[in-house]
């Protein structure tokens, strides 16, 4: 999340595409084989990166490739698809990959992968792009270790650690506030800089 200067409430970035993870894990429980007494389906929340689990097959002579144009579903649980389809958290059949290829594509995010062990199907799915933490100059970030949650800086101050003047550190406190690392409270001479919480 970000809070810029010149609006009142937070824009969010989801750090996974909600629709690319919605159909994840509508394909893992539609997919799976409930007749494998293993294989369950899970999902692993790693720093970089999710994984959802079930045991299923990848559909016969599927590749990445021609995934994105669609396939012909093989339902092993027609019951259980049907129930999803007409709830609406299904599309059309045998759209759920390439859903989910596009999805990630235009969250800016690494593609998805899909690969088979042990008998489990596994989807990578890799944190957004957008989502990622804004680069930081050597100058800023000497800036923000000197900050501590909770407590108020002025501008003097910061400029003494910077090793700048004012009006150099300036333009650094106004990139730090519109990445949403810092906010500036009060206005004239008695204008302070506080950290956020990051995310």
């Amino acid at each position: 999340m970000v809070f810029r200067p010149d609006q009142i409430q937070r824009t969010d970035f989801p750090a996974y595409p909600p629709y690319a993870v919605r159909e994840a894990l509508v394909n893992a429980l539609v997919h799976r084989d409930y007749e494998r007494p293993t294989g369950n389906v899970t999902v692993e929340i790693h720093h970089d990166r999710l994984v959802f689990m079930n045991a299923a097959d990848l559909p016969e002579n599927w590749t990445e490739v021609n995934a994105q144009q669609g396939h012909v579903s093989r339902l092993v649980n027609p019951s259980i698809a049907n129930v999803f389809l007409f709830r609406g958290y299904m599309e059309q059949m045998g759209s759920g990959i390439p859903a989910i290829i596009r999805a990630c594509k235009e969250a800016k995010a690494k593609a998805p992968t899909w690969r088979m062990k042990d008998g489990i199907l596994q989807l990578t799915m890799y944190l957004s792009k957008t989502w990622e933490q804004p680069k930081t100059s050597p100058r800023e970030k000497v800036i923000l270790d000197h900050m501590v949650l909770g407590r108020h800086y002025s501008i003097g101050e910061l400029a003494r650690v910077a090793e700048v003047t004012e009006r150099q550190l300036r333009r650094d406190l106004q990139e730090l506030m519109a990445q949403g690392r810092i906010q500036r409270v009060g206005k004239g001479p008695s204008t302070v800089y506080l950290r956020n919480q990051e995310r």
